[in-house]
């Protein structure tokens, strides 16, 4: 039998039936949020570098304060730029590093943001490696063997970003992976290098042996949390969104983290953690 093709009819059906599917879930959730407004569900999207970072402690201390909610926790479309998982509202928030910072919150007429801090890139190597213990430039290392993400992805981007600016050429990567896990083991073995941020350099440093070099990058991206939530279906009547509390939730669990900067060692901007407080 030959392939079955949805025609344009169809394809417009589908997507109205999925809008609807989708606004009746919401509908549950509402109802949920009514009868029991301590428990419910959060879905957070987050990248893999945020993850293996920032994001544990802020889930470690949101679900210590709120035992009864649900965290649904999924990676999310990398380079996270355009946001498709909040668009189509496959989550309800997502951690994000951010290519500019918001103004006056917004990111787009349909993206909010809220920057927590600035998390800045260091170049590392194995505790092995023979520049760890040398007086090094970052000209030295444009043809050492590097491992990063693809240089397309947002944050990584900015590392070649820096030799750049330096008038160097970008290095040749000999993997590519978004794998912060296979990152810190091949580096800790002595043979490659990469470029981390400090979130998740202070977490994996010791257990991987892994060596910060003298190197200023001047990369600091900022991290931030990023929700498309339109409410005004809800402001005009008695119905308050039960998303809403959740993401304020989240959002002072990660400035609480945030501001705890003696303890993750964080290159922080207080200036917009100390906004007024939601």
């Amino acid at each position: 039998m030959p392939p079955r093709v949805t025609t344009p009819y169809g394809e417009a059906l589908l997507v109205r039936g999925r809008a609807a599917f989708d606004e009746l879930r919401q509908g549950i959730r509402d109802i949920e949020f009514i009868a029991d407004p301590g428990a419910g569900e959060l879905r957070i999207g987050w990248p893999e570098s945020i993850a293996a970072g920032f994001l544990i402690s802020v889930l470690e201390r949101f679900s210590r304060d709120h035992p009864r909610e649900r965290l649904h926790v999924v990676p999310v479309h990398t380079p996270t730029v355009e946001f498709p998982e909040l668009q189509d509202r496959k989550i309800d928030l997502a951690f994000a590093r951010l290519a500019k910072k918001p103004v006056q919150g917004r990111l787009t007429e349909e993206l909010n943001a809220e920057v927590l801090f600035n998390d800045r890139y260091s170049v590392i190597v194995g505790d092995k490696s023979k520049w760890a213990r040398r007086k090094v430039e970052l000209a030295d290392l444009v043809d050492e063997p590097w491992i990063m993400t693809p240089l397309d992805a947002l944050g990584d981007s900015f590392v070649a970003g820096a030799f750049r600016k330096r008038g160097l050429k970008v290095p040749t990567l000999i993997i590519t992976t978004f794998s912060i896990h296979l990152r810190n083991n091949l580096v800790g073995t002595g043979e490659f290098i990469t470029a981390l941020p400090r979130s998740v350099l202070q977490i994996y440093r010791r257990p991987h042996v892994l060596k910060e070099l003298p190197i200023d990058l001047s990369v600091q991206p900022p991290v931030a949390i990023v929700n498309a939530e339109k409410s005004d279906s809800y402001s005009r009547g008695t119905v308050i969104h039960p998303i809403r509390p959740r993401s304020c939730a989240i959002l002072r669990s990660s400035r609480a983290i945030a501001q705890n900067s003696k303890r993750h060692r964080l290159s922080l901007n207080f200036e917009c953690l100390n906004r007024s407080r939601e």
